[in-house]
């Protein structure tokens, strides 16, 4: 369970959209619950109306992917009772959801992989990988632990102009068109969001031979 922070001027806003987010998805039910049923059960509709039903159906469920990515955004970086964690732990739990992705921590720093850090940490790896693996179109995700105590993303995809590296951390925000690449613009701002509450900082940065490093810097007095 997370709990605002009185003392966040954005508490009360990410209360009201978590109530915005509430009542769309409960009016969203309304109509696609009737339609998954249609779907279902009308044996003889016409391949017209069938493919019309589908696209009813399959807009109702993106429309509450997107939703629930504003859920996510509301949520990011607001207190829970968890216990800290280590930075290995908290690497070991983001990648369980990319199986692609192999985590190699051999030559690792030890004294980077034994720091303390909030279990929320492994949110900003696993928004950070999601978003190298789309731009990477099955290329190569690197991850690599650094001193005095960072965390690098590599990924091998389309790289970034220096000018857009802020404009691309706001809510909401997409250099490229979701045919070319799927999402809704939050994930690098749930990332950024989370990391700050948790005394980090996330950037980007063009890579030396093309793609893009994403970059979690712990700050060394937290």
């Amino acid at each position: 369970m997370t709990t605002p922070d009185p003392s966040d001027p954005r508490a009360a806003e990410d209360d009201l959209l978590l109530e915005i987010v509430h009542d769309l998805r409960a009016l969203l039910r309304r109509s696609l619950t009737p339609a998954q049923l249609l779907q279902r059960s009308a044996t003889g509709l016409d391949p017209k109306d069938r493919e019309y039903l589908l696209h009813i159906v399959e807009s109702n469920r993106e429309m509450d992917g997107f939703l629930g990515r504003l859920s996510d955004f509301a949520n990011a970086g607001r207190s829970r009772a968890e216990r800290p964690v280590s930075l290995e732990a908290a690497l070991r739990i983001a990648v369980l959801r990319f199986p692609a992705v192999q985590l190699d921590l051999a030559h690792a720093p030890k004294e980077a992989l034994d720091r303390i850090v909030s279990p929320q940490i492994a949110g900003v790896f696993a928004e950070l990988i999601d978003n190298a693996l789309k731009f990477s179109g099955g290329g190569e995700v690197t991850i690599r632990v650094e001193l005095p105590c960072a965390v690098k993303i590599y990924d091998s995809g389309c790289g970034i102009d220096d000018s857009q590296i802020e404009k691309i951390f706001l809510p909401l925000t997409k250099l490229h068109s979701r045919d070319a690449y799927p999402g809704f613009g939050l994930g690098l701002a749930i990332a950024r969001r989370i990391a700050v509450a948790a005394g980090c900082s996330v950037t980007l940065s063009s890579g030396p031979a093309g793609g893009t490093i994403a970059s979690i810097i712990f700050d060394e007095t937290t």
